[in-house]
């Protein structure tokens, strides 16, 4: 945030504190007015001083300080303009802000939905691999079984084998004997 105490102007000094011969409306109206002779022709001068006195302290004051107050008024436009802009930056900033907090919260829902989405594929993917780690043990089980079907036909093959060679030479032993 931009800092705008550089921009405030203090206020005007107090006339009557810092001016006071400004509000002496005394010395003019005690003097000796120059227009009660009338058969005296007044001088430039003295004319300038007779409407000089006739002119109210408050538009003297105007005129000493109209130059104070225009660079005040000068520095409150700035100090005006450089909040105004100071606003504009901050409310643009603001916007900005709500419209990534919006875009935040569509990408969270987005992601809380891949993630639920996700979450399912794993556990359709552990059960089937439970089912797979079953079957694989039933067909470990149907292999053993196999194997000892097989060995147990290897020896009924041998035991057949014995015994139709046995039964061969029983078959040719019984007429060589009778």
């Amino acid at each position: 945030m931009a800092n705008i105490k550089s921009f405030i102007v203090p206020p005007p000094d107090d006339p009557a504190i810092n001016h006071p011969e400004n509000l002496e409306s005394g010395k003019y109206l005690s003097q000796w007015l120059p227009f009660s002779q009338p058969e005296r022709q007044l001088s430039e001068e003295e004319l300038e001083a007779l409407h000089e006195a006739m002119i109210p302290d408050s538009i003297r004051l105007i005129k000493h300080f109209e130059p104070k107050f225009q660079a005040q008024h000068a520095a409150l436009v700035q100090q005006v303009e450089a909040i105004e802009k100071i606003a504009q930056s901050a409310t643009l900033h603001a916007d900005q802000a709500v419209e990534q907090t919006n875009a935040s919260k569509e990408k969270l829902a987005l992601f809380k939905e891949q993630v639920e989405s996700l979450s399912s594929i794993a556990q359709d993917a552990k059960s089937q691999a439970i089912s797979a780690c079953k079957e694989l043990d039933i067909m470990k089980q149907q292999l053993a079984f196999a194997k000892s079907e097989a060995e147990s036909a290897k020896k009924d093959a041998v035991f057949a084998k014995f015994t139709s060679v046995l039964a061969i030479i029983i078959s040719i032993m019984i007429p060589l004997l009778t």
